[in-house]
Formats: structure tokens, C-alpha cells, sequence
């Protein structure tokens, strides 16, 4: 008879969903299946982690670079979203990994390319630095202010979303599907709302035409964001016109990951 051995290890856990291994994970690669593990493993309930590139790299034991590859490959497919922030001192500080939703996850790999006739010539250096002085008419919310707005602006969501055409937000979607992301979640409301905000804040047609500019430069500045959603667009619209107005004069780029 075999006896019953007691399993006195410590029963700690953490989450990750299976579709992730049951066929993200062969798409995004094994440096993101590495670090995707790490950042679930520090995860809190709202699905936001934290953990240094530093702390990832010592726990799993590889480079610096292996950490980064999977960073920009999980970004890249949509599994996670970067934040950014920085001290009122100007220092940055760790970033911010948002665990996406399964259903907005990119199941090929991305060609960030958009052909020719479809993409807005940017002639100089004066073209970029005036679409990124537009792009920073757009200011993020400070912090301060956030506890101070968070119920209202939870409230007033559906009635910015109706208040937006449905015709204008499909076509971005569209625009969107048809331009870098085939799998894009239409009925996405998080990418709806997305669509909304930046119509509202800048029109259809600039909106668009930011996405490719952002899409052109991206082949020659590998520091500009990865956009493959209205969502990011939307968050990332402040980070993008600071590397555009600082075009020419730093050509390693302002942004370290």
C-alpha cells in the first residue's frame, strides 16, 4: 500500500491564461513567454504590473536584451499595453504593463508597413515637428486630478460613446483593421471608446492621418510607440508628440525601455 505523502509546500499562485500557451505564446515568441510569465507573477487585481527590467531580468536569469525583445514582442501583439510616466523632476520611473484581454490579442505576425498610396509623405523635418506640435494639443491627466475626476468621467462614458456618429467610429475601426491590425476586435468597447475619444478631441481625418505618419517614422525610429489600436493611439497620442518634437536633435531617441 502506498502511503499518502504530505505536501507541506507553500501554496502560493498567480494567474495566466491558457490561451496564451495554448498558441500566443508560439506567435509572440520565447523571450515574451518569459517575461510574460514574470509580469503575471506580479500582477494585481486590476491586472497592472510593475516590476523593473532590472528585477525581471534577475529573476529569470537572462540579459537585458531578452527582457526588451519580450517587452516590444507582447506590446506588439496586443497581449499587454506599456505606461509611462515620470517624476514632476523630469526622472522616469518603472513602467506600467497593463495585462490585456484575450480577445484583443494579435494571432499573426505584424507588418507595421502601409503601401505607398496609402501613406502620408512627411517631406521634412518641419513636416513631423508641426504634426507633433498638433499631437501635443492633447495633454494627459495628472495625476492630482484623477481621484477627482474618475467618477465622473466613469459616468459619462456611455454618453460620450453615443454622442461620437457610429459611422465615424466604425470607419476608424475600419481604417484601423484595413491599415495595420486585421484581427481588430470591432465590437471592442474598450477600442469603441477609444475611437470616440480621438475623434472627438481631433476629427476623423487627422486622426488618421496621425496613424500613418506614427506608422512611416516608426520604420526609422524604433523608440516611437507601437500602435496597432485606436486604444494606444489614444494613450500614447502625448508620448509620441514628445519623440516627433525632439526629432533632430537626439538621434538615439528620448525614450530608454
Amino acid at each position: 500500500m502506498i502511503k499518502r505523502i504530505i505536501d507541506k509546500r507553500i501554496k502560493e499562485k498567480f494567474m495566466m491564461d491558457d490561451a496564451y500557451l495554448n498558441g500566443q505564446a508560439k506567435i509572440c515568441g520565447w523571450q515574451a513567454t518569459l517575461v510574460y510569465t514574470s509580469l503575471c507573477r506580479h500582477a494585481s487585481a486590476s491586472q497592472e504590473s510593475f516590476p523593473s527590467i532590472k528585477l525581471m531580468s534577475e529573476e529569470l536569469k537572462v540579459d537585458r536584451k531578452t527582457i526588451i525583445k519580450g517587452l516590444r514582442s507582447l506590446e506588439k501583439h496586443s497581449v499587454i499595453a506599456i505606461r509611462k510616466s515620470r517624476t514632476k523632476g523630469g526622472k522616469w520611473l518603472n513602467n506600467t504593463y497593463v495585462l490585456l484581454d484575450k480577445s484583443g490579442w494579435i494571432k499573426t505576425e505584424i507588418f507595421s508597413q502601409v503601401d505607398d498610396k496609402d501613406m502620408v509623405k512627411s517631406s521634412s523635418v518641419v513636416d513631423d515637428i508641426h504634426l507633433a506640435k498638433s499631437l501635443s494639443s492633447h495633454s494627459q491627466v495628472d495625476a492630482k486630478d484623477t481621484k477627482e475626476t474618475q467618477l465622473k468621467e466613469t459616468h459619462n462614458k456611455e454618453t460620450q460613446l453615443a454622442a461620437t456618429p457610429p459611422q465615424a467610429i466604425n470607419n476608424l475601426l475600419e481604417f484601423f483593421k484595413n491599415t495595420v491590425n486585421p484581427h481588430l476586435n470591432l465590437g471592442n468597447k474598450t477600442e469603441r471608446k477609444a475611437c470616440a475619444d480621438l475623434i472627438e478631441a481631433y476629427g476623423l481625418e487627422k486622426t488618421q492621418e496621425a496613424l500613418l505618419v506614427v506608422l512611416e517614422q516608426k520604420q526609422i525610429n524604433p523608440y516611437l510607440p507601437v500602435v496597432t489600436t485606436p486604444w494606444h493611439l489614444w494613450t500614447k497620442w502625448a508620448q509620441i508628440a514628445q519623440i516627433l518634437n525632439n526629432k533632430g536633435k537626439n538621434k538615439k531617441g528620448m525614450l530608454i525601455l
